[in-house]
This record gives structure tokens, sequence and C-alpha cells, in this order.
């Protein structure tokens, strides 16, 4: 006689589901800071590239003997390319979402022949993703919402490579500095809770940003983000001497965020 096929009874059952209960549990955290670490991967080889874009439109402008294409607050008439389309450096921008609008060229970005950006067009999706919505399409402006950096604006060549030229917008830009002795250690605020005016991309957990250098920085959470790290120790102070020379300051996607 053959025995009867058995079953797992309820108690054995609810065994297994408690073990797996731990495991996930265990498990959970690990798998969210890969996931998290992934995300600020993938936002910093963004903004490298956005930078790249930038940096190859100044070099090929300065060969033309234009000025560079970094946002301005005061329009720039010497630097006209003389063109029917407006140069940017003849544009003021009061926000980052109205300079990645210009720089773009998003007014004829529908229409493939009249499409003119002063940067890269792949560059394009460097500017959304994470939390960050992209535009809609058909869309002839970005919107505050679809754009993750905060730019640096009214860039001089002078200007030392170690000061962020794009961030998050979850850093707080307000909190960065116009001189710096390489010594103070403040951190800078990050996501709404602590006055930053965005939470997207990655709230209060951590940052990305890019030095006029080309270097790009990130870290977990606000231990990290601290004058030291950001600045790399490093005493500077910008200067904005001259009647023609408008003030460094930081167009975020929502309005200016002038440094202290």
């Amino acid at each position: 006689m053959k025995a009867g096929k058995k079953g797992f009874t309820l108690v054995e059952l609810l065994v297994v589901l408690g073990i797996l209960g731990v495991l996930m549990s265990v498990l959970f955290p690990a798998v969210s800071t890969v996931q998290f670490k992934s995300a600020m991967t993938a936002v910093g080889v963004r903004g490298r590239t956005l930078y790249t874009a930038i940096f190859d439109a100044n070099t090929e402008r300065q060969k033309l003997g234009l000025g560079n294409v970094w946002p301005r607050t005061n329009p720039d008439s010497s630097g006209s390319s003389g063109g029917e389309q407006k140069d940017i450096a003849e544009i003021p921008c009061s926000n980052s979402a109205q300079y990645f609008t210009e720089l773009f060229d998003m007014q004829n970005m529908n229409d493939t022949k009249k499409w003119e950006p002063f940067v890269s067009k792949d560059a394009f999706k460097t500017l959304y993703g994470n939390g960050v919505e992209p535009p809609k399409g058909g869309a002839t402006q970005l919107e505050k919402d679809n754009v993750t950096w905060t730019v640096a604006a009214n860039v001089q060549d002078e200007l030392d490579d170690i000061i962020p030229v794009l961030l998050t917008r979850n850093m707080k830009a307000s909190d960065l500095l116009k001189k710096y002795d390489g010594t103070k250690n403040t951190k800078v605020s990050l996501g709404t809770a602590n006055g930053a005016n965005f939470d997207t991309p990655f709230s209060n957990k951590g940052f990305v940003l890019v030095t006029k250098g080309g270097v790009v920085i990130s870290g977990e959470g606000g231990r990290y983000c601290t004058y030291q790290i950001i600045y790399n120790k490093q005493a500077f102070e910008i200067s904005d001497e001259g009647e023609d020379t408008a003030e460094f300051t930081y167009l975020a996607p929502d309005g200016q965020q002038a440094p202290q």
C-alpha cells in the first residue's frame, strides 16, 4: 500500500512565510541602496554629458570669437553671431528652465529643418529623469518640473575649476559660497525639508554636481554635502570686478539663487 502524499501543514507554511519575511526585511535595504547608488550614477553621467556639450560648444565658439554659452542674467550683445536666430549670449535668463529652453532652441524643436540648438541635440535628455518629469510631447518650452539642474550664471573663464556649475535641483544653491578659506565645513541643505525648493531627484538623501573643471561629485546623505567635499578643501574667491561683469549666481528651475 502506497503512502499518501503529504502537503505542508498550516504551521509549516506559516514558518516558511515567516522565514521569507525575515529574508526580505534583511535584503530590502541592500537592494534599495544599490538602486539609489545606480540612480546617482545615472544622474552623474547625465550631468557630465550636459557639461561636455556646453564645454564643446564653448570651445567652438571661442574659435569664432564668440562668448561662452553659460547663462547670463544680463544680455551681452557683443556675443552675437549675427544670424537670424538670436544668440544665447543676448538672452537674459532668470531660471534654468528658461535657459535650457533657449539653449536647446525648443521653439523650433518640432521642426527638424529649423531646429538649431547651441549644443549637441543628444544632450537634451540629460535634463530630466529620476523623478524629474520630461516635457510633454510638442512642448516648445520647459517648465520647472522638467529640469533636473541648477546651473551657474555669468560664468567667466577665470572662474576656479572647483566651483560647481551644475548641481541637482534638490541642493540649495544659496548655501554655496563666493569666497572660501578651505576650512569651514558647513552642510549645504538638501530637499524641501531642509529649505531647498525641490525634493527630486534625491530629496535629502544625496546630491550630484559637476564642477567648472568637469569633475562629477556625488554623495549620499547630508553628511557628505559639505563645503570641504564640494570645494575639495581649496580656498577661492569669485571676483565680479569690472563694469561689464555681471554677478556670479545660480539659476534654479524656479528662479535665481545667489551664493553667499
